[in-house]
């Protein structure tokens, strides 16, 4: 059944065309013929009753037409109140919009935020995409190259800085791709790199034996000199010395090769990763154990700088792994290819061969 309602601009009075009827039941019997009719401000659902010797139509006809004349003063006052009040009802009692043809993907930082704090009116911009009820009225999500959290946690803080709600599907990171990798890597141990949490992003992802850089370095005695003079990596160790058993991996560092290294996000303490890769890189993923073949090594992103609070861009990621390389194919002897990939892509990279 479709409706079409006329309605003139200079009288109360709306008229309802019936086109065809629109009917529930199993054919046969007693059945409903149902369906809206809008007058005073308003849809009216209408059902009318029918069964095998009841012109159905004609009753369903007269039910519109009651519906229609029962709502002729509401109508009336309806007009009379401000247009944009009367617009907001017709929106939420009207039919559910047509789903939209397209999404909107927008980057982070230095898009819709500068650091921690929303650039303009990006806010605004954002909470236009939803409905007066909080429903989404245009798909979007939030791609970006920064990460070193979960997505779920990356959700909640959006949504506190641009005040709607952000929900983890609508957040894709330069790591999510890194879920492709679950399969292979799966039961293996793993080293995750970069500011925040990325163990805790590779074990949300489903990888079983992620450790962080930093807790992984911390097994190795004076595997980075400089650690006395680096306070906060001092009462990083007290703490730990403090931490339970129980927190520990179940599996013996000293014994079990590093299968694969994933750079999560910007590494914070470059003089020792670069000192702890390069290690795992050329004993093949147990430091101190002599040469082998180097486990794979993968970036969540390649960007040379990014805007972050300050006024000028900051080095990211792509300028962690060209010193990491450079260092790499200095100290190794015999000039082995440099083996690495982008979120899940393998590239090679060394002397004499090019991605």
């Amino acid at each position: 059944m479709s409706v079409r309602v006329e309605t003139a601009s200079n009288s109360p009075r709306t008229r309802v065309v019936v086109d065809a009827s629109s009917r529930t039941g199993d054919g046969g019997g007693v059945g409903l013929d149902s369906g809206l009719a809008f007058a005073g401000g308003r849809w009216r659902r209408v059902v009318e009753r029918r069964g095998r010797r009841v012109g159905g139509m004609r009753g369903f006809r007269a039910a519109l037409a009651r519906a229609s004349a029962r709502s002729r003063a509401e109508l009336q006052a309806a007009r009379r109140r401000h247009p944009s009040d009367l617009a907001r009802r017709l929106s939420h009692s009207g039919a559910a919009p047509a789903r939209p043809s397209f999404g909107i993907a927008f980057d982070i930082d230095g898009v819709i935020l500068r650091g921690r704090s929303p650039i303009g009116g990006s806010p605004q911009a954002i909470r236009r995409l939803y409905s007066e009820d909080g429903t989404l009225k245009i798909p979007f999500l939030f791609l970006t190259n920064g990460g070193g959290v979960p997505e779920h946690k990356r959700a909640l803080e959006l949504s506190e800085l641009l005040g709607v709600n952000i929900s983890p599907a609508q957040v894709v990171h330069g790591h999510s791709p890194y879920r492709e990798l679950v399969n292979r890597f799966e039961n293996d141990l793993i080293i995750a790199v970069g500011k925040g949490e990325p163990a805790a992003v590779m074990v949300d992802y489903g990888f079983r034996k992620a450790l962080s850089i930093d807790e992984y370095s911390s097994y190795f005695r004076d595997i980075d000199p400089l650690a006395p003079f680096k306070k906060w990596i001092v009462q990083q160790a007290d703490n730990k010395n403090l931490m339970s058993e129980k927190v520990r991996p179940s599996y013996d560092v000293f014994e079990e090769r590093v299968k694969g290294v994933f750079v999560v996000s910007d590494p914070v303490d470059w003089g020792r990763d670069l000192q702890v890769l390069c290690d795992i890189l050329s004993t093949g993923g147990l430091p101190g154990s002599g040469t082998g073949d180097q486990p794979p090594l993968y970036f969540a992103s390649d960007d040379l700088e990014y805007q972050a609070g300050f006024p000028s861009e900051r080095l990211g990621m792509g300028a962690f792994r060209i010193a990491l390389e450079s260092i790499f194919n200095q100290l190794d002897p015999l000039g082995h290819p440099f083996l690495q990939g982008l979120a899940g892509r393998r590239i090679v990279r060394g002397p004499g061969q090019q991605s």
